[in-house]
């Protein structure tokens, strides 16, 4: 079989050696170039930041407190389906 044992589960074999090597010099960089992001979202992202949340707010706060309503809205449907 070879390889390291993080490489594999179970027998399966999920990532060769290769693959393992080119994850570590791997970087992330996307973008969105569409019109409604680059004119609407993001300018209003800006000024709802700026204006409406203090500076010492970590930015994954505010990703976490935008989870909430969505965990609500789904928290009550599966209430009332019940």
């Amino acid at each position: 079989r070879g390889g390291r044992a993080h490489l594999q589960l179970g027998g399966f074999r999920y990532i060769s050696e290769e693959g393992a090597r080119n994850a570590l010099e791997y970087r992330y960089s996307g973008c969105d170039n569409s019109l409604m992001y680059r004119y609407f979202c993001s300018p209003l992202a800006e000024v709802l930041v700026r204006w409406c949340v203090p500076i010492w707010v970590a930015p994954n706060l505010i990703t976490c407190l935008g989870l909430l309503p969505s965990l609500l809205g789904h928290g009550l449907i599966w209430y009332y389906c019940q």
